[in-house]
């Protein structure tokens, strides 16, 4: 069983850690219409993007990326701008400018991208060596500057997490093993599928006293001290792929020599040592991950693995996504896009991400053939119409958006709900609104985002209240159900994330919008609203939608009537109708509980 009571976070600081990557900059395709973007970034209700720093002002495309990002800027996106080069002062020209056109729209300017792809030089460097010597001198540069106060600084991409720096050097013996150089407390690995077992032999003025493998995600057999100075330690790596892992000594002062460890890190093919109580203190204000999935795999494996090796202080995710090439092994289908791009916002979240950024908006460049999948990561196609991924984020921001009005100083709440039958792969969430009301959302990570399977939870909502709605948000932003004086939900839980939302106990002015249907605030106490396209239930009423009737429940019951029909002010059993609300087999919306206090809050 999991349960609260939880600690909300406010609604608004979810909503802010959620950006998006764009090219503005590609003006040969998609992103070559900024009016385009900007309508999507509205609809997403996406307030921050990801882009790269205009550097190459001579350039036409340079030049009308600045223009697109100035008018950006104009609407209220804020920017992360990816460095380009490793030029210091090339890279503070271009940022002050776009500051000095368009003040505060800055809000983190970051390292280098993805260097194991894209490999830099600096100052005679290469590789890490240099991405470290640069972020080192950027992020001193851009403190100093006066104009770029407050801008955050994101370290680089595609080193070895967190610290992204090999701290002391690993010899490799004839026989295969490695040897950790004194004052090195541990080294990054990737444990292969299946049993890998690691055995560590050491000389030293103290014997070791532990060797473990950071995070979990198979299963642990054994950590056993031999004779003569040896430890072994078994993993099996249950999962599908190769799995990200730190592996350390509690014996600083020992010269340790490994044998066994088949698995080698990423890029260089070696282990690389580093010091896990190093910080990014002088480099950057925040760790940085790009935790792509693979092979189609839930978001959540992909994120723990990349956050294998603690860092201390605020993260970012500033790349995570999927592509819809059906011909990419990686690739998954729309809805699972849609599915899994919600989860990973929710997951980054849940997981301390100040910010996480989807990639990409848009489908770059048009790929009929599914050749490339690189064209195919966009939430909008080419075309600019949207992906289920945009229809669900969409959703989602829409939904916690309502009645979530600011407020100076809010403090959010706690809420004493419990879940019976909760899935061992299920995360949960609780976030509050400004106006009191409780999303608590629940989503679900099997291994196989394929699965159709659903499980019934029961939420125990610790007291009774007056109004409860859940929500689909992959489907719709409207509820799928609203419950009227309860104390607990039961839930279907499959692939798509289902936010209860727990409405505050003082009554406020909404409006429900179905179908051809509309509920709204009454003008005044058992008066109803304008008869044209609306409906409105008096107090102690209620309606059920079927597939073709509208079946009400008075103390007399009644029908729609055939012509539009000019309501007088109702009595208890009254409901006004006009032909404009007709009902067809796809308006099949469930229960609709009728207290005009439930209804019109």
């Amino acid at each position: 069983m999991a349960s609260g009571p939880d600690t909300a976070l406010s609604v608004s600081s979810f909503i802010n850690s959620i950006g998006i990557n764009v090219h503005m900059e590609y003006t040969d395709g998609a992103y070559a219409s900024e009016s385009n973007v900007a309508s999507d970034l509205a609809y997403l209700g996406i307030k921050y993007i990801r882009d790269g720093l205009p550097t190459n002002t001579s350039s036409i495309p340079t030049q009308n990326q600045i223009t697109s990002l100035n008018e950006l800027a104009a609407l209220g996106i804020k920017f992360d701008l990816v460095t380009n080069n490793t030029n210091v002062q090339a890279d503070l020209a271009a940022a002050n400018a776009l500051e000095l056109s368009s003040p505060g729209a800055i809000f983190a300017l970051e390292g280098p991208n993805e260097i194991n792809n894209d490999p830099v030089t600096y100052n005679g460097l290469t590789g890490q060596p240099a991405a470290v010597a640069f972020q080192t001198a950027y992020y001193a540069a851009i403190k100093a500057d006066s104009a770029l106060t407050g801008v955050s600084v994101f370290n680089y991409t595609g080193g070895v997490p967190p610290i992204e720096t090999p701290y002391g050097t690993l010899t490799q013996n004839s026989n295969g093993s490695f040897t950790l150089i004194d004052g090195i407390t541990g080294w990054l690995a990737y444990l292969p599928v299946g049993i890998t077992t690691i055995t560590a032999t050491y000389t030293g003025t103290a014997p070791l006293s532990g060797l473990f493998a950071s995070p979990g995600a198979g299963q642990e057999t054994g950590l056993t001290a031999g004779a003569n100075g040896t430890l072994t330690y078994t993993y099996d790596n249950t999962g599908t792929a190769p799995l990200q892992t730190y592996i350390t000594f509690s014996d600083w002062n020992s010269t340790t020599t490994l044998t066994g460890l088949t698995a080698v890190s990423g890029n260089s093919g070696n282990l690389v040592a580093f010091d896990p109580n190093m910080s990014l203190a002088g480099m950057a204000d925040d760790s940085n991950t790009h935790p792509y999935p693979s092979n189609g795999a839930p978001p959540g494996a992909a994120l723990t693995a990349s956050n294998g090796l603690p860092v201390p202080g605020p993260s970012v995710i500033t790349e995570d996504g999927y592509d819809t090439d059906p011909n990419d092994p990686n690739g998954v289908s729309l809805t699972v896009q849609a599915q899994d791009e919600v989860k990973i916002l929710l997951d980054g979240f849940k997981a301390g991400k100040s910010q996480t950024y989807l990639y990409e908006l848009l489908d770059e460049k048009p790929d009929p053939s599914d050749t490339d999948a690189q064209m195919h990561f966009g939430v909008f196609n080419n075309n600019n119409t949207p992906k289920p991924a945009a229809v669900a984020i969409h959703d989602l921001t829409t939904i916690l958006n309502a009645n979530d009005t600011p407020v100076a100083n809010f403090t959010p709440g706690t809420l004493a709900w419990s879940a019976t039958n909760l899935p061992s792969t299920a995360s949960t969430m609780l976030l509050e609104k400004t106006n009191g009301a409780f999303d608590l959302i629940i989503w679900n990570e099997p291994a196989t985002t394929t699965t159709t399977a659903t499980t019934s939870v029961t939420v125990a909502l610790g007291a009774r209240y007056s109004g409860v709605e859940v929500y689909d948000p992959i489907t719709s932003s409207n509820p799928i159900a609203i419950m009227d004086n309860v104390s607990q939900v039961t839930l279907n839980l499959g692939e798509d994330p289902l936010i209860i939302e727990v409405e505050p106990t003082a009554a406020h002015p909404r409006a429900i919008t179905w179908p051809q249907m509309q509920f709204l605030p009454p003008a005044a106490a058992d008066t109803p609203p304008a008869p044209i396209g609306r409906a409105w239930f008096t107090s102690n009423s209620f309606a059920a939608f079927d597939t073709q009737t509208l079946a009400t429940f008075f103390p007399t019951p009644q029908t729609p009537p055939a012509t539009p029909q000019t309501p007088t002010p109702p009595a208890a059993g009254h409901l006004p109708l006009t032909a404009t609300q007709t009902l067809a087999s796809h308006h099949l919306i469930g229960l609709i509980t009728g207290r005009e206090t439930d209804l019109f809050r």
